[in-house]
C-alpha cells in the first residue's frame, strides 16, 4: 500500500513515499554510473578512463546532491585521502561521469566531502556533496580553470494558463476529427546584459502522415536568457532565482519552476544539459488562470521591460523587495513573525526610496527644530547626551513610512483609511516589540485574530505595491483588486482592515469578473 505524507525539516517542506510502513525521500535522479575527476584524459574510444570508480548519485526533489562511491577517486594522498573530510584540495576540482541506465553524461561542481571508510585489508570508499550538477547527452569541454556558461532556459510548464496557451484548433464531426496548430511566433526582448527570449514548442506524432490509434498535442513554452559575459553557475542560480520570485509576483502562487537548462554550443550544436541545485521547493499547485493578477496576454509586448525593472530595482531595494517574498515560499510562520516581517521590509523600502541626503520638506523643518533645540542647551556633556537622544528624531515614524508607501498605489483606496490602517499597522508593532505581544492584561487569541487579518491586508497591499514598482499598470492592479472572478475574498480581507467600506461587498457592489481592456 502506497500514501504520501509530508515532513518538516529545517523549515522545508519535503513529500515522502510511504510504502509497507517504511518512508524515504523521493529523488529527482537516482542512477548508478562511473565517475572519475573531470581533469583525466580519457583514452582514445574509451567512454571512462581506467581510475572511473563505480557509484551511487542521488539527487532529492530539492536539489540535494550526493555521490555514493564503491570506492576511492585517485589521489595522490593515497588510500588516505578517504580520511581527509576537510576536502581541503577541493577547490575548483570537478567529478565527471557516465550514469549506466540513461547512458547520461554528468559533471558535478563545488564539490564538499560527505562519509566514506578506510580499511587496511577490506573495501575503502568516499562520498561527496556537490551544489551543481549538470546531466546531458555530450561531455562538457574538459578543462582545469573555472567553468563560465552564458545561457540558461527555464521550462514554463505549468504555467499554461498564466500565458493563455491555447493555439490548437480542434474540430470534430460524427465521423472525423482533426486538430490544427500554427506555432506563435518566438518573441526577443533586449535586456541589460544580454537578452530574454520566449520561445514556442509543440510536443506531438514524429514528423510525416502515419496511422495511430493514439495522438496527444501538447503546447509549451520556454524562457531562454542569454547573458552578454559568460558567468559561473553560482551568479546564473542568483538570476534564476530572480526569475522564480517574478513569477510569484505575476502569478500570485508559489508554484515551483521545473528544473532549468544549461545550454552550451558547440559549433552549430547546441547542447542542453539538465541543471540540479539546491533550492527551495514549495509544494503548490500551478496557478490557475482566474487566480493570478497579470498574464502573459496583457504583458507580452512589455514582458523584457517588466523584468529587466525587476531585476534593477530588486537590486536597489533589496530587502525592501525580498522581505516580501520571504513569506512567499511555502514556509509557515508565526502571525507575528510574518507580521513583522512585511514591517521590517516596508521600512527598508521607504528608506530606499527616500534616503537621509534626499530630506522631504518636513523632514528637513523638523531637523532644523532638532537643531534649534540643541543649541539651547549650554552644558555640553547635556548637549551630547540630547544629540545622541534626537539624532533621528527628524525621520519619519512607521505610521508615516506605511502611509507614504500605500497611499502612491492606484488602486482608488480612500486616504483616511489608508492612514488609519497606517496607525494600526504601528500600534500592532509596538506591542510586539515593546509588550512581546499584545500589551498585558489583554485577550492574546483576540490579538492574534486581528493580527492574522492586519498581516492579510497588509500582504494584498504590498504585493500590489512592487508589481505597481515594477511597471504593472493601474488598470491591471485594479481589476485585480475589485474585479477578478477572485476578488471578493481580496476585498473583504481588505474591509475587515478597514482600509474598504464593507457596503462594496454587497451584491450591487460586488464582483462582475470582467477583464481589463
Amino acid at each position: 500500500m502506497e500514501g504520501n505524507a509530508e515532513v518538516l525539516n529545517g523549515g522545508c517542506r519535503r513529500r515522502r513515499l510511504a510504502r509497507n510502513g517504511t518512508e524515504h525521500f523521493m529523488a529527482a535522479l537516482e542512477e548508478r554510473g562511473l565517475f572519475w575527476w573531470h581533469h583525466e584524459l580519457l583514452p582514445e574510444r574509451h567512454f571512462a578512463p581506467d581510475t572511473s570508480v563505480s557509484g551511487l548519485l542521488k539527487i532529492d526533489e530539492e536539489g540535494r546532491i550526493k555521490l555514493e562511491l564503491d570506492g576511492r577517486l585517485h589521489t595522490d594522498k593515497g588510500p588516505m585521502s578517504v580520511l581527509d573530510h576537510a576536502g581541503a584540495d577541493l577547490e575548483g576540482r570537478r567529478i565527471e561521469g557516465i550514469l549506466k541506465g540513461s547512458n547520461k553524461r554528468v559533471l558535478l561542481f563545488d564539490l564538499m566531502k560527505h562519509g566514506g571508510q578506510f580499511s587496511s585489508n577490506g573495501l575503502s570508499f568516499e562520498g561527496y556533496l556537490a551544489m551543481h550538477c549538470l546531466i546531458g547527452e555530450h561531455p562538457l569541454p574538459r578543462t582545469d580553470g573555472p567553468m563560465r556558461f552564458g545561457e540558461f532556459e527555464i521550462d514554463l510548464t505549468g504555467l499554461e494558463e498564466w500565458m493563455r496557451l491555447g493555439s490548437i484548433e480542434i474540430s470534430r464531426t460524427e465521423t472525423t476529427i482533426s486538430a490544427v496548430h500554427e506555432r506563435q511566433s518566438n518573441i526577443e526582448y533586449a535586456m541589460a546584459g544580454g537578452k530574454l527570449a520566449l520561445n514556442y514548442q509543440i510536443y506531438g506524432p514524429f514528423l510525416g502522415k502515419h496511422r495511430n490509434r493514439k495522438v496527444e498535442l501538447r503546447e509549451a513554452a520556454v524562457l531562454r536568457r542569454t547573458l552578454a559575459e559568460p558567468r559561473p553557475l553560482d551568479d546564473l542560480r542568483m538570476e534564476f532565482g530572480l526569475f522564480e520570485d517574478l513569477f510569484v509576483l505575476l502569478t500570485d502562487c508559489e508554484y515551483s519552476l521545473k528544473w532549468p537548462s544549461i545550454h552550451v554550443k558547440d559549433g552549430d550544436t547546441d547542447w542542453a544539459y539538465k541543471w540540479y541545485f539546491l533550492r527551495l521547493r514549495p509544494e503548490a499547485d500551478p496557478p490557475r488562470y482566474y487566480e493570478s493578477p497579470t498574464n502573459l496576454v496583457q504583458l507580452r509586448d512589455r514582458f523584457g521591460d517588466i523584468v529587466s525593472s525587476w531585476m534593477s530595482k530588486r537590486e536597489e531595494f533589496g530587502p525592501g523587495f525580498y522581505l516580501y517574498l520571504a513569506v512567499r515560499r511555502g514556509m509557515k510562520f508565526y502571525p507575528e513573525h510574518r507580521f513583522v516581517n512585511m514591517i521590517w521590509g516596508l521600512e527598508a523600502l521607504h528608506r530606499k526610496q527616500q534616503p537621509d541626503d534626499a530630506p522631504t520638506e518636513a523632514e528637513a523643518k523638523m531637523k532644523a527644530k532638532v537643531a534649534r533645540i540643541i543649541d539651547q542647551v549650554e552644558a555640553a556633556k547635556d548637549k551630547k547626551w540630547l544629540e545622541k537622544r534626537l539624532r533621528n528624531a527628524h525621520e519619519p515614524n512607521l505610521e508615516q513610512r506605511v502611509f507614504d508607501l500605500f497611499s502612491g498605489v492606484p488602486i482608488k483606496l480612500d486616504s483616511e483609511r489608508v492612514r488609519a490602517f497606517a496607525t494600526r499597522c504601528q500600534q500592532l508593532r509596538n506591542e510586539i516589540s515593546h509588550f512581546g505581544s499584545q500589551r498585558h492584561g489583554h485577550d492574546y487569541q483576540k490579538f492574534v485574530h486581528e493580527l492574522s487579518n492586519m498581516s492579510d491586508a497588509l500582504a494584498i497591499l504590498y504585493h500590489t505595491l512592487i508589481l505597481h514598482e515594477i511597471g504593472i499598470e493601474a488598470e491591471i492592479l485594479c481589476w485585480w483588486i475589485y474585479e477578478s472572478p477572485v476578488s471578493f475574498q481580496r476585498m473583504r480581507t481588505l474591509a475587515e482592515a478597514g482600509l474598504l467600506d464593507p457596503e462594496m461587498l454587497k451584491p450591487a457592489h460586488g464582483s462582475t469578473g470582467a477583464k481589463p481592456a
